[in-house]
């Protein structure tokens, strides 16, 4: 990809972080594309939900034929269309418990509450305290 027009704010080769991106909903989803964009090469996918079909119209990477898909594999299988050489690995379920030590680089947090949720599930507190 040719990232000529950006060069002057913002080289991805001066990057060599990996962006962890937890969450990948419509905050999390929007925001891995617009990094891909950018140029970022590797990211660390944190989300193990599965897309339905009302995610489709308010989270704006997916598609309908994504619905039942997890969220990290329409992730990926989207994201690597604008950069072949894109390294995403899947993370699964943030817990700052066990995996506070996997948050090096830039983090992204992108959870939709601060507190955990009904399932269990770490909200954004979590994350802020880990990192």
């Amino acid at each position: 990809m040719n990232h000529l027009r950006q060069l002057d704010i913002f080289n991805p080769r001066d990057f060599v972080w990996p962006v962890n991106i937890i969450g990948l909903g419509g905050i999390g989803s929007a925001a891995g594309l617009a990094l891909v964009k950018l140029g970022i090469s590797e990211l660390r996918l944190w989300d193990n939900d599965v897309l339905e079909e009302h995610n489709i119209p308010n989270q704006l990477l997916y598609r309908a034929d994504d619905i039942g898909k997890p969220k990290v594999t329409a992730a990926f299988e989207i994201l690597k269309g604008f950069n072949r050489q894109l390294k995403i690995q899947d993370m699964g379920v943030f817990d700052p418990e066990v995996d506070s030590s996997d948050l090096d680089g830039l983090v992204v947090s992108a959870l939709h509450s601060m507190e955990r949720d009904s399932q269990g599930r770490e909200g954004r507190n979590g994350i802020w305290r880990a990192v």
